[in-house]
Formats: C-alpha cells, sequence, structure tokens
C-alpha cells in the first residue's frame, strides 16, 4: 500500500492492498520490539493473567491496517484493560507461504492468533487449508451488518471465515477541466453505460488528446470489473470457472477493444505508468476500486480539477449496475488461536460493533468500511477541496452498499493472468473464442492443483 498525504492517504492504503495490498517484512517486528512502540498498550493492573488476554496478529502497512487494528485494541481495552495486542508486521505473501509451509508440515502451533488477508486470496487459502481458520459462524460477530458483497469473500462452504475490513468499492475519477473541453459535465458521465461513456469519451479525447481510461496489460482487471456490475462473476456457485463461451464475459471484451480502438482507453505496462499520468496529467481519468484516490491526489497543482462518479454499466443486459468492487481485505482467526472467545469478542466489539473505531480512523486512513453503521454515521459527510468540494467519501460509502454480490472464486490472480494473455493476442488478431478457450484451460489447470499446498 502507498503511504500519502492525510487525504492523500485515503483509500490506498487498501490496494496497493489489490487490488491490492502490498506489505511490509515478516521479520521487521518481533513481539519484543511491539511493546516499545505503538502495537501494545500497555494493561492496567486488574489481577488477571495478562498473557490469558494477550492476542498476536500477522498483517502488514503500519499507516492503514496496523494503525486501525491498534486503535481498534484500545477501544476493546475500555471494557477490557487486560487485553494487549501484539501485532507482528508480516506482508500477506509471506502469511501466505507460512501458512502453506505450516500446514505442509501439520504443525500449526506458530499460527498467531489473528491474520490478515485480502480478498482475492482468502477463499483459496480457506479451500487449500481449511484446518488453518476458525469457523466464525456462530460467533458473536453479528455478519448482518457487514455489506453482503464483503462477507461473501470470506464465506467458504457455506461457512463464515474473516470479518470484513477495508473495501476496494469501485469509482470513475475524472479531469472535470478534460470533460469541459470536451464539451461535457460530470452529470454526462453518471448512471450511464458504457457505450454513452464512450462517445463522452471521444469528444474528450478529441479536444485533449488525453486517454479517460487505462488498463496494465499484464493483469486487466476491467472485465471483472464489469462482470460484476451486473451482478455474474466467471467464478460459479459450484466452485466452477466459466471463462470459454462465456457471453457476457466475450461482451465485456468487447467493450474493452472498442475502448482501446477509439483512443479512449490506453494500454500500459505497470501501474507506475499509471500514477506518472496522473500527477503528469496525461491521462483523463481512471476507474478503479476507491483506493486509486491516494495517487489521484499526488499533484497539489491539479486540487479543484478532479471529481468522482459511479462507473458505467453493461449496456442491454439485465440486472446491470453501475456498481463494482476491486481489492479490499478481511481479518480472520487461526484454529491455533488460544483464547478464540477473546478473539471473537475484540471483533464483535470493534469492527463489527464500533462506529467510534471508524470514526478514529477515517481522518487518516481514508479508510471506507464495509461496517454499514458507519456509513449511516455521517462520518464520511465531509466536503473535499481537492475534489471540487464534492463528498467524496460519502458517495463512495453510498456506491459501496449496491455493488453486487457474486461469488470471488478462489483463482482471481489465476483469471486475471490468463485473461491477460487472451488479450493481448486477440489484440493482435487472434480468434476471442479461441483464446477465451485457453484461458479457460489454463484456470482448470490450476484449479486441478488446489490441495497441493501451493498457496
Amino acid at each position: 500500500m502507498k503511504k500519502r498525504q492525510i487525504m492523500a492517504l485515503v483509500m490506498g492504503m487498501s490496494l496497493l492492498l489489490g487490488g491490492c495490498q502490498t506489505g511490509g517484512n515478516t521479520e521487521e517486528a518481533t513481539s519484543g520490539q511491539n511493546t516499545e512502540e505503538s502495537q501494545e498498550t500497555e494493561a492496567e493492573e486488574t489481577g488477571e493473567n495478562a498473557e490469558d488476554e494477550t492476542l498476536t496478529v500477522w498483517v502488514w502497512d503500519p499507516a492503514f491496517s496496523i494503525y486501525t487494528i491498534e486503535e481498534a485494541a484500545k477501544i476493546f481495552q475500555k471494557d477490557h484493560p487486560g487485553f494487549k495486542l501484539n501485532v507482528v508486521e508480516t506482508s500477506e505473501q509471506d502469511i501466505k507461504t507460512k501458512i502453506a509451509t505450516m500446514s505442509a508440515a501439520g504443525n500449526l502451533k506458530d499460527l498467531p492468533d489473528i491474520f490478515c488477508l485480502q480478498d482475492t486470496s482468502f477463499q483459496n487459502m480457506v479451500q487449500n487449508y481449511t484446518e488453518v481458520f476458525q469457523d466464525l459462524t456462530d460467533s458473536p460477530i453479528d455478519f448482518s451488518q457487514f455489506l453482503d458483497f464483503k462477507v461473501e469473500a470470506s464465506v467458504y462452504d457455506g461457512k463464515n471465515y474473516g470479518i470484513p475490513f477495508d473495501t476496494g468499492t469501485c469509482i470513475y475519477a475524472v479531469r472535470t477541466d478534460y470533460l469541459e473541453a470536451g464539451g461535457h459535465t460530470l452529470e454526462d458521465i453518471t448512471d450511464v453505460t458504457w457505450d454513452e461513456f464512450i462517445e463522452v469519451g471521444k469528444d474528450v479525447v478529441e479536444a485533449t488528446g488525453h486517454p479517460m481510461l487505462t488498463q496494465v496489460s499484464t493483469e486487466p482487471q476491467l472485465p471483472g470489473i464489469m462482470m460484476q456490475s451486473a451482478g455474474q462473476s466467471v467464478f460459479q456457485e459450484d466452485g466452477s470457472v466459466k471463462i470459454a463461451d462465456n457471453e457476457l464475459l466475450i461482451q465485456c471484451i468487447d467493450i474493452y477493444n472498442e475502448l482501446v480502438d477509439t483512443g479512449v482507453m490506453q494500454i500500459l505496462n505497470s501501474n507506475d505508468e499509471l500514477v506518472t499520468g496522473l500527477t503528469q496529467g496525461t491521462i483523463g481519468g481512471t476507474l478503479s476500486g476507491c483506493w486509486i484516490l491516494a495517487s489521484v491526489q499526488l499533484a497539489d497543482d491539479q486540487s479543484g480539477n478532479w471529481a468522482v462518479t459511479n462507473i458505467p454499466s453493461l449496456p442491454g443486459v439485465e440486472g446491470a449496475t453501475n456498481y463494482s468492487n476491486l481489492g479490499g481485505s478481511s481479518w480472520a482467526i487461526s484454529s491455533n488461536c488460544k483464547n478464540p472467545e477473546l478473539a471473537e469478542e475484540f471483533f464483535a466489539a470493534t469492527f463489527g460493533g464500533s462506529v467510534e473505531l471508524y470514526e478514529t480512523v477515517f481522518p487518516s486512513t481514508g479508510l471506507i468500511a464495509p461496517y454499514i453503521p458507519a456509513a449511516e454515521s455521517g462520518i464520511y459527510d465531509t466536503e473535499q477541496e481537492f475534489f471540487g468540494g464534492q463528498k467524496v467519501y460519502q458517495d463512495i460509502a453510498d456506491y459501496a452498499q449496491l455493488v453486487p454480490t457474486v461469488p470471488y472464486g478462489q483463482y482471481t490472480a489465476e483469471f486475471n493472468t490468463a485473461l491477460g494473455v487472451a488479450l493481448t493476442n486477440i489484440a493482435s488478431g487472434a480468434d476471442v473464442r479461441q483464446e477465451l478457450q485457453i484461458a479457460q484451460e489454463t484456470v482448470d489447470f490450476a484449479m486441478e492443483g488446489e490441495g497441493n499446498g501451493d498457496a
């Protein structure tokens, strides 16, 4: 995740969490180190055995995830003064590697009490390492208080294994001065279809010479975003994947290619190119998870020239909406947790029960929570100067409640990679259906290896 200044920090803390989090080194923090920094708050003398109320957590990003769970611990300590949180800064990749290694060895004794995973990884990890996760279905955590699509991300075989943390609600951020140069306003791209968006985009490109969208060639995420906006996914309820002969996916690819052919969308080699284009003003807009706003706000000289709206919908598709999601993460309680009842109570009282928590962390993180009471509390109802006074975070919180719930599947990364290859070949003249059949076989091959211990 990228660390940025106060509101530039905002959602960015949650992707680069990916869609999208990245994190620190596993061995950078130890339990001894954490005591002196801010991971633990000393318990008052209560006569209780403090060790019995200490929980260890593996998570990454001090400015976002670590800060948030530390603040949750402070709130919990008001009623549980002996409670301590021992945070070990650990990247998600290291978390997955450690889980795979311990599971293969049949020894889970070194697992922490709590750990964090990206939503795109969660179901894959539960499927392959079910024995590592505590079943939370009958816990005191009230999952009805979270957005449905976020709860679904950590459900496997009908059981709850995760506590929703942050969202990656999709937004379209746009340079309003570029829109005006093309003869349009924000209203012209709000609540529109992709066909309508492309027509506006062509006018803007003609007037400014700048694309309105970008995609990274190796892992294009737009088709998946489009499909979820219509309440569908290549991942099916029964756990299978449908890529070949998927008519909705083919429609999304057709739109994707039209965006490229008209110059409305530019294909990039990396996310770094996107950030450079945004800061230098050579890109007129971006469609992504809300965490992208951290990068949008890096250029102070562009303050007042940006606005945020919802995303285009798929034309002619029943159930199509202007809302989707990309990225986000969830917490898990491990099967090795020495006090699972305490861990469950901690999450029920904080991430699943405290508006105060979200009010505390929002100013410095921009966290848009999947906890419904937080969105209803008014904490996001503040005008943002960078966006011309728009209350963008309240808008995003409203969008989040309209995101369709779809199966996330266990092989999102494999699908995106296979689709990237297919789209590159299609752009060079290859047959769409043939390329999707190859992508289907690629993902099927990965799925056949499930249970082999690969994270």
